[in-house]
């Protein structure tokens, strides 16, 4: 159906809707009739005819050309677009919400290991004071005492365990402690004990033991 055709059938609509305008203008004007001489009413008035009777047939709208085939062909795509952005629109306000969600449980998270690392200044602290003590408290051998410590712990294993235990508190009594502790400390653990268990003063043998834990080999 080329424009003319189509601009035909719009002036003929408008046409028609005019006429009906006039027609039932005219109808509403008109003074009601009067009743017959018989006792009987005038016939009805008859309605005015619809502007849908006056237009053209649809079948005949509905024979689209080409141009107006594509134009329908457009619409259709054009729908489909619409209906495309607000299935995006609505995945895009789902992904937006789940996001929001991630950075609240983010920082909520963050605010939690903040609590916990407060909660830790004090432990943390009374645990490394305690570390710079035991490390004050550490006995340390280097590599050239070692060997002379070695040779005089196999000295002393060689002597009876009363003669090695009297000589190293001997040691003790001399301030010492450390170099007894020391001597135990590369001799056997046979030998070691022994040792300490022949010496009468137990908590002298039970503070040299406590000193042996604390020996600590340098380089």
């Amino acid at each position: 159906m080329t424009k003319k055709r189509l601009a035909l059938f719009g002036g003929l609509l408008m046409l028609s809707f005019a006429a009906s305008c006039g027609i039932s203008f005219l109808f509403v004007l008109r003074p009601a009739p009067r009743p017959a001489a018989g006792g009987q009413q005038a016939a009805a008035t008859q309605p005015a005819p619809s502007v849908l009777s006056l237009a053209p047939a649809i079948g005949e709208l509905e024979q689209l050309g080409p141009a107006e085939q594509q134009l329908a062909e457009l619409l259709r795509e054009l729908r489909g677009r619409l209906a495309e952005s607000r299935q995006k629109q609505r995945e895009l306000a789902e992904q937006e919400k789940r996001i929001r969600m991630t950075r609240e449980l983010l920082k909520q998270q963050a605010q939690e290991l903040e609590d916990l690392r407060i909660r830790l200044v004090g432990p943390l602290a009374e645990l490394k004071k305690a570390k710079a003590e035991l490390e004050q408290t550490r006995i340390a051998v280097d590599q050239q005492e070692k060997a002379n410590l070695k040779r005089t712990a196999t000295i002393y294993e060689k002597m009876d365990p009363t003669s090695s235990s009297s000589i190293l508190k001997e040691m003790c009594s001399n301030k010492q402690e450390e170099d007894a502790a020391k001597i135990l400390y590369y001799m056997s653990e046979k030998s070691a004990a022994r040792c300490l268990g022949e010496m009468a003063d137990k908590a002298l043998a039970a503070k040299l033991s406590e000193m042996l834990k604390r020996i600590r080999e340098q380089g």
